[in-house]
């Protein structure tokens, strides 16, 4: 039986049993969610696999592992499933809070440029558009504010969450290079069928997190509606 190594397995390991965020951490993003939206895109989760990559695990599975691609298929558009979920509900959640705050990101943005542009043609100081802009996000800076103290005393745990979810990135990326690498040089099918699992692993493992994402987002959304 093949073993997956030892850095797949510490991100195995968060999954087991289900949901991989603690309590502290649904608080922390039901909390800071006005912030998130308002600022960036909300950075849980990946784009969506292209589909070229999807054609090519298709014929790498037909040719060296076809044991597990029907699985994989399934797997496949379970993902995309999930992540157009997700953005539904962020799209949900943006609309909510820009409702609840009076203010858009688009305004927000919109109005940077403008300040930007009375600042260059000496229409304003730095200053005064500095505090333009301030009066102009008191809505939004009232919420933030209300929540500070405990968005600050989770900070770290979601900086913790964050790394899990980049390292997972960065492990299917290189996975998928040494797949690549494995193929060119026609390595045996043991050796092609074991770097598959590996990556099979890590995908499950991104597609978990996507349902922890979209189970808190779902949560965040029904709290403020």
């Amino acid at each position: 039986m093949y073993e997956l190594p030892q850095q797949i397995h510490k991100q195995l390991r968060p999954i087991k049993g289900g949901n991989t965020m603690t309590i502290s951490i649904r608080k922390l993003l039901l909390l800071s969610c006005f912030i998130l939206l308002m600022t960036a895109s909300f950075a849980f989760a990946d784009e969506v696999e292209e589909k070229p990559f999807y054609n090519r695990m298709v014929t790498l599975l037909e040719n060296h592992h076809p044991d597990e691609l029907e699985d994989w298929i399934n797997k496949f558009e379970e993902h995309e499933a999930v992540h157009n979920d997700i953005q539904e509900m962020r799209t949900n959640l943006k609309d909510t809070v820009e409702s609840l705050t009076g203010i858009s990101r688009e305004e927000v943005e919109t109005k940077k440029i403008e300040l930007k542009s009375a600042v260059e043609a000496e229409e304003l100081t730095p200053e005064e558009a500095r505090a333009e802009f301030q009066v102009f996000i008191e809505p939004y800076k009232a919420l933030k504010e209300e929540h500070e103290v405990e968005r600050q005393a989770h900070k770290a745990e979601l900086e913790l969450l964050k790394a899990d979810l980049l390292s997972n990135k960065d492990l299917r990326i290189a996975k998928r290079q040494e797949l690549k690498e494995a193929i060119i040089t026609e390595s045996d099918t043991t050796t092609i069928q074991g770097i598959i699992d590996e990556l099979i692993a890590l995908q499950e493992i991104h597609l978990a997190l996507d349902y922890d994402v979209l189970s808190y987002l779902t949560a965040i959304y029904n709290s403020i509606t």
